[in-house]
């Protein structure tokens, strides 16, 4: 009896349409086949950065050949929607770290894979 009692209260929480959903008002929401990046330089003499930007430059060519648009990044939380319905929140990490500062990520709606590079 104990255990049909937490049944039907796990059924009706289950059930339970009237959830509250997130707020996504601290989120870029992006719908279309684009790519965000940081607009960052690397630092005079840090060769490692460097090598970061020119990677981050010849990805970007890369998806730019292959249609995908610039999206301005305003902020750091990023809320990806496909078109089936599905999202995907982002939270970019901090621009000041070497690969952080140049990092890309390139979104297609229809497709089902995802790149963070």
């Amino acid at each position: 009896m104990k255990y049909l009692s937490l049944l039907a209260i796990v059924t009706l929480l289950a059930c339970n349409r009237e959830r509250k959903k997130p707020s996504k008002d601290g989120f870029d929401i992006i719908t279309e086949k684009t790519y965000v990046l940081r607009e960052a330089q690397p630092a005079a003499g840090d060769s490692a950065e460097a090598a970061y930007y020119t990677k981050q430059q010849e990805i970007v060519a890369l998806l730019q050949q292959n249609n995908f648009k610039a999206h301005p990044l305003t902020n750091d939380s990023l809320l990806f929607r496909r078109e089936n319905g599905l999202e995907v929140e982002i939270i970019l990490p901090r621009h000041n770290e070497g690969a952080g500062k140049f990092s890309v990520i390139a979104f297609d709606p229809k497709k089902i894979r995802f790149l963070l590079i």
